[in-house]
């Protein structure tokens, strides 16, 4: 029998809607239920919340075989579950998934399933693949022209009326913290909610924005504190870390170019530099394109945030066999809940090395080897790439407004 669950928890897990959140709104209540090692759950939820089955560990017909997720800085991220059998439920696309490890009342992952096995398959496992939420701001498009607001209350304002009534995305205000910085003018022109609200964190500088395992939305700025829970020694803490750094991805000179005005046949609105940058590394430039600045501030402004990410050589590792869990001093069981906020920090095997990265991914495997994590450390992307790339669909864009 299902039920349909509302806002408030039922029974051992709170399985729909909202978590309720301590006084102020700022995170989920603490409950005190002691973490088991090697235990996990799969909950299913139609779109409505109703609750359409349930599997996991503790089950004696557990038809789990592998089961991996992801979390980057935009928050929940891919999943893919391989079954051995058919669950005793139907699972479709668009059902709705929460991860719990370690028998966590609060979850560790919430997706949806955009890919599913059909009949007749000479396979031997039933393999579902699925989302985070915060890929179905791709599905709505933003139009209209912003004026002298907080970044914070434009975002606000597309997450409450155009985002949440339309997709799975819940909106909390307190999760969307204020900028400080106000848009002279800021317009936009069929432009998905992903790339409007991705525009908005590089004006705020140092913001990140995402949908988390409550499925609600945030806008905050990037947390460079060292999290407690990603502290690592090598060989104590984790099997293997393989750290490299590169320059190839430096830019140090961006010119900002809208293809909203008119006032200059190059479109150029601002040039930003770094000398320090260029002494040290040679002069690298590039352009940028951002459609929906109009100002010479607000481009400026943007440009001095890209011009923070690219201008210095890029750190980055990668970190298998995490230790999850561990024993407390009083001897109690529990466990290292990784996310990927703030950094990471490693020290050598003797001691004599310590390095500090921004946490950019954790995925958690779990098959017959028990619950396994691991790490990738710091800015992988590849800049130039995703500048030639995002240039060419911003050219194909302005070439159809002007149509």
């Amino acid at each position: 029998m299902n039920h349909v669950l509302g806002r408030k928890p039922l029974g051992r897990v709170p399985l729909g809607g909202h978590w309720i959140l301590g006084e102020g709104g700022g995170g989920a209540v603490a409950y005190s239920q002691p973490y088991r090692p090697g235990v996990f759950s799969v909950f299913v939820y139609n779109a409505d919340g109703t609750q359409r089955g349930r599997f996991g560990s503790d089950m004696g017909d557990n038809p789990v075989i592998k089961l991996e997720f992801e979390l980057d800085e935009n928050g929940c991220a891919g999943f893919t579950l391989t079954l051995g059998k058919l669950p005793g439920f139907a699972l479709d696309y668009g059902d709705r998934v929460d991860i719990h490890l370690f028998d966590d009342v609060q979850p560790w992952y919430s997706g949806y399933v955009i890919s599913k096995p059909l009949a007749g398959s000479t396979s031997e496992t039933y393999v579902y693949k699925g989302d985070g939420f915060v890929t179905q701001l791709k599905r709505i498009l933003v139009n209209g022209s912003y004026e002298n607001q907080d970044i914070s209350v434009i975002v606000k304002n597309i997450i409450q009326t155009l985002v949440e009534p339309n997709t799975g995305i819940l909106y909390r205000s307190s999760k969307i913290v204020p900028v400080g910085y106000v848009a002279s003018r800021i317009e936009f022109a069929y432009t998905d909610a992903n790339e409007a609200i991705k525009e908005l964190a590089e004006f705020a500088a140092n913001y990140v924005y995402g949908v988390d395992a409550y499925r609600e939305f945030f806008f905050k700025p990037i947390n460079t504190e060292i999290n407690e829970s990603a502290r690592f020694t090598v060989g104590r803490h984790l099997s293997e870390y393989i750290p490299e750094e590169s320059i190839d991805n430096i830019i140090n000179r961006i010119h900002v170019r809208t293809s909203n005005t008119s006032e200059e046949a190059s479109g150029i609105l601002a040039t930003v530099e770094d000398a320090g940058s260029q002494a040290a590394y040679g002069l690298r430039e590039a352009v940028k394109t951002i459609p929906s600045a109009l100002t010479e501030a607000d481009a400026t402004q943007w440009g001095q945030t890209q011009l923070i990410r690219y201008k210095d050589p890029v750190a980055s590792a990668t970190v298998k066999g995490v230790q999850l869990w561990y024993m407390t001093a009083t001897g109690a069981y529990s466990v290292r809940k990784l996310t990927p906020e703030g950094k990471a920090r490693i020290t050598s095997e003797d001691g004599s090395v310590s390095r500090d990265y921004p946490i950019s991914k954790v995925k958690y495997s779990i098959s017959s080897a028990g619950i396994t994590c691991s790490l990738t450390l710091g800015d992988t992307s590849d800049h130039y790439e995703k500048i030639i790339v995002d240039l060419a669909r911003r050219q194909k864009q302005a070439e159809l407004m002007d149509q």
